[in-house]
């Protein structure tokens, strides 16, 4: 899902390994039954890491690679 970024920030696992995690918000539009109106929902974010591949949030400092099930946390 594609939107506006904001936030980019470093990221550490355990045995070195440093990345970056770019955090994304999102809209849905959002048709009523009873209206033609759209109406957008924001605030959605998305994690996903620069070079690649979907990152899940599990704390503020604490972010996991989906793939890999890799841990990596957020310098302090």
């Amino acid at each position: 899902m594609a939107g506006r970024i904001v936030e980019k920030f470093r990221v550490q696992a355990d045995l070195g390994r440093s990345r970056i995690v770019v955090c994304t918000e999102s809209q849905i539009d959002v048709i009523t039954p009873t209206s033609t109106d759209h109406e957008s929902i924001g605030g959605l974010l998305d994690y996903d890491f620069e070079d690649g591949g979907k990152a899940d949030k599990i704390d503020d400092e604490t972010y996991k690679d989906v793939i890999t099930g890799e841990i990596y946390h957020r310098p302090s």
